[in-house]
């Protein structure tokens, strides 16, 4: 059961709960591990979300994280933060 469904105190978007809930079966796909429709590239998935659904969505990536390492163990999976990694970008 995702963490989604277990009534957090912060106030949910349910359209964003249902895209959150489509990563996990998007990423682990055999068509985006296999780099098929993005040139042969690394697969990346960048998602987009209103930001003050922030806690939701980092709530919604810890849940992920561990689920990922469970059951695709296999995989080797980065979660990168845009915004820090500009912002440490921009002060160095």
């Amino acid at each position: 059961m995702s963490p989604l469904t277990q009534g957090p105190s912060h106030r949910e978007d349910p359209h964003l709960k249902d895209r959150l809930n489509q990563i996990a079966d998007k990423i682990t796909s055999p068509a985006f591990l296999s780099g098929q429709g993005l040139g042969n590239e690394i697969g990346f998935w960048i998602f987009d979300y209103p930001p003050e659904h922030e806690l939701q969505v980092r709530e919604y990536l810890t849940f992920l994280e561990g689920v990922l390492s469970r059951q695709h163990s296999e995989l080797t999976v980065d979660h990168v933060n845009l915004l820090r990694v500009l912002r440490d970008y921009l002060h160095t």
